[in-house]
């Protein structure tokens, strides 16, 4: 990567394997293996080869993606019944131990966790379960807000806005699933239009640049963890 110049790899994957059938994760071999501890190793020795040749790393899916029975990309994976605490144990681990540069959301539902919106969207998992109790301060970035578990319920303009609402600094757009030459403008339009109309703060969109610098600061001062 870093031959090639590129300085992000959204990876590694810090799903658990509860589920070796999860068509997202387990059924493709994601997953580092069902033992949190080991995902936790194996996610920061990743980290560490990326830091080593100066790409920064992006750890996903929170709050994991382990246990769910279906595929976001295809519809919303409710995870109320299946995921555990012990799904955080990996992300706990690397952010504490400072490799983190990036944190990715899941496109994932646990009514236990917020009875509404997918934990991409949620201010409950993203500000509460995140960054207030694992105490993540840096950038966090959406999954592909085109997959269907999101698109399929809310509006483009409705997914910009409850992403930062829910505190997200990055927001992602594939735009594979159904091309859209126009989408990075038609979001950016959304998000001045938020700010404009007052319902998103200068403040907020500043807090999310402030992170965004302080990870190329990172990247400028070689990855030091």
């Amino acid at each position: 990567m870093a031959e090639h110049g590129l300085n992000l790899d959204f990876a590694p994957v810090l799903d658990v394997n509860v589920n070796p059938e999860s068509p997202a994760i387990g059924a493709l071999g994601r997953s580092f293996s069902p033992d949190p501890k080991v995902v936790a190793a194996q996610g920061a020795a990743f980290l560490d080869g990326l830091h080593a040749a100066g790409v920064l790393g992006c750890v996903k899916h929170f709050p994991g993606h382990g246990s769910a029975g279906t595929d976001s990309h295809t519809g919303l994976p409710d995870i109320t019944n299946t995921w555990t605490d012990m799904e955080l144990a990996p992300f706990a681990s690397v952010i504490a131990s400072g490799r983190a540069d990036m944190v990715m959301t899941a496109h994932l539902f646990d009514a236990r966790l917020d009875p509404e919106l997918p934990a991409t969207l949620s201010p409950a998992v993203v500000t509460g379960l995140l960054r207030q109790r694992l105490g993540w301060h840096g950038v966090v970035v959406t999954d592909d807000l085109d997959m269907a578990a999101v698109s399929e319920r809310f509006s483009l303009a409705e997914r910009v806005r409850l992403a930062v609402e829910a505190g997200c600094d990055l927001l992602l757009f594939g735009n594979n699933l159904q091309y859209d030459p126009d989408v990075a403008h038609k979001a950016h339009a959304a998000l001045l239009g938020l700010v404009r109309d007052g319902v998103v703060s200068e403040a907020r969109v500043r807090q999310s640049y402030d992170r965004i610098q302080a990870l190329l600061h990172r990247l400028d001062g070689k990855i030091q963890p």
